[in-house]
């Protein structure tokens, strides 16, 4: 099938998905880049978070939060309608009244957290959340095509198959995570429930899927082996084109940009290597921290700066000046067990920006083969090794540069926006032309 041109058509899909398109937050950036290019007439967005869309993929949108379902239940009407008529980057990104509840359920222990989250979804389930003018709205916006982002909020899956039905529309499951295949048991009776009844609505979602996009490779075949399914990998897209300014300089920048809870540990090591290598460098880190641990120990780790959360063009202004990008995960064995097939949504920037890419991470983690694989960045998997090649990395410009050719060559491949929406764009029509499952 041709990919598509300027006199393209464009079918009217509905995204249903947690988070809505951002480019301040990863997960709705990275799904907003599948649909670069599209008519922003012919996309609509369903979301279920409390986030205000600061992207300019669509203008309609529908959005229900935790409180609109919780206001159901008390019989209030619920949020509905985003009214936004043009693309406005300084709107809110969060709703003021509810950001605390997301930011304390963040702050949970693990066990408490999944209890949160089983409860929330039964509730999310019943569906007294959809009224009259959230039919009205579908109805008006009548979509041709369905795309549904998995994860953990399985009640997704429910709305989002429910929409197909009403409809007769085929549909496409687009998924980043490996949530079907963790082991939430650890946390209980909860857990164990939780675990059945998020399995039971994958299978009954992908069932009726004519297609799923997965992010990477290694998550593909995770899935083929348990699941019947067509799919495609279409990997992490970035808007980016070697930006890098490379000049002479006499202390190199090196950046961190990206969540820090569950990361910490690996961040404060580097920091202490790149000292410990040159008293004149230091690594600066970038992001949020929920975790109060995390936050402590990153506030008093002298060895780093911490400049707190940026907004995504301030992000593109420091991976242009770094001459070293820096991506880490936990050695901690629990976190290695469960982001084994963890593809970090800045892998794509990373590799598309013309910066020398550094990784410390377990040998066990997908984003680390799929860079070793290609020689696209300076991957340590074991600790022992860390100082031996960071020093290598920082002292040595013409090793910084062949990783950066390396980069940029497979960021041409696999991680082109143009080239990955248009992927999308033939999956899309596909499925169409198979019809309703």
């Amino acid at each position: 099938m041709k990919s598509r041109g300027n006199g393209s058509s464009y079918p009217r899909v509905l995204v249903v998905s947690y988070n809505c398109f951002s480019l301040s937050v990863s997960t709705g950036r990275t799904l907003g880049n599948l649909f670069w290019g599209w008519d922003r007439k012919s996309i609509a967005q369903l979301y279920m978070s409390n986030e205000i869309p600061d992207n300019d993929v669509c203008y309609k949108y529908y959005r229900v939060t935790d409180l609109d379902v919780i206001n159901a239940l008390r019989r209030k009407k619920t949020s509905g309608v985003i009214h936004l008529r043009k693309y406005d980057f300084m709107n809110n990104k969060y709703d003021d009244k509810e950001q605390a509840l997301y930011v304390k359920l963040k702050e949970m222990k693990e066990k408490r957290k999944i209890r949160m989250k089983l409860y929330r979804s039964i509730l999310w389930n019943l569906s007294l959340w959809k009224s009259s003018d959230y039919y009205r709205w579908l109805d008006n916006f009548r979509p041709e095509v369905l795309v549904v982002m998995a994860g953990e909020n399985y009640f997704v899956d429910k709305v989002g198959l429910e929409i197909s039905k009403r409809f007769r529309i085929p549909m496409v499951v687009y998924n980043c995570e490996n949530y079907q295949f963790k082991d939430y048991s650890v946390h209980g009776l909860h857990g164990i429930l939780f675990q059945i009844l998020l399995n039971r609505s994958f299978k009954k979602l992908i069932s009726k899927a004519n297609h799923v996009i997965f992010s990477s490779q290694a998550l593909m075949k995770l899935f083929q082996k348990r699941y019947n399914l067509k799919a495609s990998v279409v990997y992490i897209s970035s808007v980016l084109n070697n930006c890098y300014i490379n000049f002479p300089k006499k202390i190199l920048r090196i950046s961190y940009l990206g969540n820090i809870d569950g990361r910490y540990d690996s961040l404060i090591e580097i920091a202490k290597t790149i000292k410990k290598i040159d008293k004149c460098l230091s690594l600066d880190v970038y992001g949020n921290i929920h975790s109060p641990i995390a936050r402590y120990k990153i506030k008093n780790c002298s060895d780093l700066n911490y400049y707190g959360f940026i907004n995504y063009n301030e992000v593109l202004e420091i991976i242009s000046q770094s001459d070293i990008l820096v991506h880490c995960e936990s050695f901690d064995q629990e976190e290695i067990v469960d982001k084994r097939f963890a593809f970090s949504t800045k892998i794509g920037d990373a590799l598309a920006s013309g910066s020398c890419f550094f990784v410390y991470a377990p040998k066990s983690n997908a984003a680390a083969r799929y860079l070793i694989k290609n020689k696209a960045a300076c991957v340590v998997t074991d600790k022992a090794l860390l100082e031996e090649k960071l020093r290598k990395i920082i002292l040595n410009e013409d090793l910084r540069s062949i990783y950066r050719q390396n980069a940029l060559k497979v960021a041409k491949e696999n991680h082109d926006i143009e080239k990955n929406a248009n992927k999308v764009y033939e999956i899309i029509q596909k499925v169409i032309s198979e019809g309703y499952k």
